[in-house]
């Protein structure tokens, strides 16, 4: 859906939804198109938009931060106000405190991390607006609007059937969906080919 959005670009996994004039300037300030379908995209596949939490704005830093490794590692660039070496500090760091790189791993990352900073990292790594994902229920506690009615599902199945096809080529994507599925994986290896 194109229209007027108080956001450049969200989905709830349902729909994919952009603000027409947001994208024009994301275009003119040197952002890749391909990153701005790729990255909701990949918050799908990750299952993110579906992920009950306690601090809703802590998992939605994380998610974009393990949704940003992807892209990064595909050469797809933010635009020009993005720094891709902090970037890929921060994806150092992770990996080298929880040897694993999911958004559960960047959302432990975040944990006792001032407000302020935390902000810093939002303000990094965010593309797209992750509100659709949240509704409250009746107890007050941040959920998943799409999980009720099988979009979770569908998406795992997506998922699986996308790390499983025979033309994925290996890398963040690929890992990232393996560990999905409950593989394991060398993140060690992962970290190099991120870092080079």
């Amino acid at each position: 859906n194109v229209g007027e959005y108080p956001y450049l670009v969200a989905t709830d996994g349902r729909t994919l939804n952009f603000d027409g004039e947001k994208l024009l300037r994301y275009y003119a300030d040197g952002g890749d198109g391909a990153v701005v379908v790729l990255h909701p995209l990949l918050h799908c596949l990750f299952l993110h938009p579906f992920h009950r939490t306690e601090c809703f704005f802590d998992w939605s830093v994380a998610a974009d931060i393990c949704t940003a490794c992807v892209t990064d590692e595909m050469g797809l660039s933010f635009g020009s106000y993005r720094d891709e070496s902090e970037r890929k500090t921060v994806y150092k760091s992770i990996i080298d405190e929880y040897d694993v790189m999911n958004a559960s791993s960047c959302e432990r990352y975040l944990q006792g991390k001032p407000q302020e900073e935390k902000d810093r990292l939002s303000a990094l790594f965010s593309l797209c607006d992750h509100s659709l994902w949240q509704t409250k229920d009746r107890g007050g506690k941040e959920e998943s609007e799409a999980s009720d009615d099988g979009l979770e599902e569908i998406w795992r199945k997506i998922a699986l059937q996308t790390f499983s096809s025979p033309g994925v080529e290996e890398g963040t994507m690929k890992d990232l969906l393996s560990v999905s599925a409950g593989k394991r994986l060398s993140y060690r290896a992962f970290l190099r080919r991120i870092l080079k």
